[in-house]
C-alpha cells in the first residue's frame, strides 16, 4: 500500500524539480524528504527521479507513477473536502418520510427553519401513512420517518423515540347539526361520515365498538384521506366530520370556518415518535433536522396549551 501522503511529496516534488524547495513548500525538512522518495523508491524497486546537477527530472517509470499519483491525490483531495462538506452540511441530501399529521404541523415548519440554516442540503420529503413509510424504511430508500407508531413499538429491527402527545379534536363547519347537541358522544359523531388517515388498529377497534350501523353488521363507512388540505375542503363544504390537532386547523378556527366539536374521548391523542433502523447511524444532517423538529415540537405544544386555556370549556379533557 502506497501512502497518499508520500504521493503528494513526489508531485510537489516534480513540479519544484528542487529538494530544498519541494521540502519547503511542503513544510518538510530537505532530509526527511529525500528519505520518503528513497524509502518510496526502494519499496517500488525503481528510480523516480534521475539527479541532475541543475534539476531533477522523471525517470519513465517516474512519469507512470505521477501520471496515476495525480489522480489518487485528486480523488484524496476531493473525498477529503466532501467528508468535510458532509460534517458541516454545505452539501449532501436528507431524505426522510412524515406521515399527514405531522407534515401540515411540524415538518413544514422545521423543513423552513432547516433550510434557512443549511440551504445547500437537498431535502426529499415522503409524505404518506405509517404503514408505507415502513416499508420505505425497511428498504433504506429513507433514512427516517415521523408517524404513528403504536403499531410499530413490537418491531425488533425498529429505534423508536417518542415524540409528545398533541390532543386531538373533532371539527366540523359552523352550521354543522352535531354542535346543537348538548352532550355529543362518539355514536352521534359516527351518524355522519368522518374523514380520516390510514387508521392504527387502536383507533378502528374503537370506531367499530361504538358503529351502530345496522346493529353493527357491518364496518362503519368513512372517508380516508391522508391528505390534510383536502380532508379540511370536505369539512368545509359538507357535514362530514374531520379529525385532527390544534396547529392542524388552527388557520380556519381563527376565522370560525370551523368549530371543534366539544367531545374528548381519551384516545385521541397522537401517538407519534421518531422512527430509525436500528443500529444504523443517522447523517449529521437527519441529527440537526430532529434537533430543530423537537424544538418545533415544544412550541406547537407551547401553542397547543396557551389556545386550550383560553377555551377551556371545549377544550381536551372536557366532554
Amino acid at each position: 500500500m502506497i501512502n497518499c501522503r508520500i504521493l503528494k511529496q513526489v508531485l510537489v516534488l516534480n513540479e519544484e524539480k528542487n529538494f530544498a524547495r519541494a521540502a519547503q513548500a511542503l513544510h518538510l525538512s530537505q532530509p526527511t524528504l529525500t528519505r520518503n522518495v528513497q524509502a518510496l523508491e526502494k519499496k517500488l524497486g525503481y528510480k523516480i527521479f534521475d539527479r541532475t546537477p541543475r534539476n531533477l527530472q522523471l525517470t519513465p517509470f517516474g512519469k507512470l507513477l505521477v501520471r496515476h499519483a495525480e489522480k489518487i491525490v485528486s480523488a484524496s483531495t476531493q473525498l477529503e473536502n466532501e467528508i468535510a462538506q458532509f460534517s458541516n452540511l454545505q452539501s449532501g441530501q436528507l431524505r426522510f418520510g412524515v406521515g399527514p399529521f405531522p407534515a401540515e404541523t411540524s415538518f413544514s415548519r422545521t423543513i423552513g427553519l432547516f433550510n434557512e440554516k443549511f440551504p445547500n442540503i437537498h431535502i426529499q420529503s415522503i409524505v404518506n401513512n405509517w404503514e408505507h413509510l415502513h416499508s420505505l424504511l425497511l428498504n433504506e430508500k429513507i433514512e427516517f420517518f415521523v408517524a404513528e407508531t403504536s403499531e410499530l413499538e413490537k418491531n425488533d429491527n425498529l429505534e423508536i423515540t417518542p415524540l409528545q402527545s398533541h390532543p386531538g379534536v373533532f371539527f366540523c363547519c359552523q352550521n354543522h347539526p352535531i354542535l346543537e347537541k348538548e352532550n355529543v358522544s362518539m355514536a352521534d359523531c359516527m351518524q355522519y361520515s368522518m374523514i380520516l388517515p390510514k387508521l392504527p388498529q387502536r383507533l378502528l377497534e374503537f370506531m367499530n365498538t361504538n358503529n351502530q350501523s345496522q346493529d353493527q353488521q357491518e364496518d362503519y363507512a368513512f372517508i380516508e384521506c391522508d391528505n390534510v388540505g383536502m380532508s379540511k375542503e370536505i369539512v368545509l363544504n359538507s357535514n362530514a366530520i374531520g379529525i385532527g390537532v390544534y396547529s392542524f386547523i388552527s388557520d380556519i378556527l381563527q376565522d370560525n370556518s370551523v368549530q371543534i366539536i366539544p367531545f374528548h374521548p381519551p384516545f385521541m391523542k397522537t401517538i407519534h415518535g421518531i422512527v430509525k433502523l436500528k443500529n444504523h447511524t443517522l447523517s449529521p444532517a437527519a441529527e440537526e433536522f430532529i434537533s430543530i423538529l423537537k424544538q418545533v415540537e415544544n412550541e406547537l405544544c407551547r401553542e397547543e396549551t396557551h389556545y386550550y386555556s383560553n377555551v377551556s370549556d371545549s377544550g381536551p379533557g372536557k366532554k
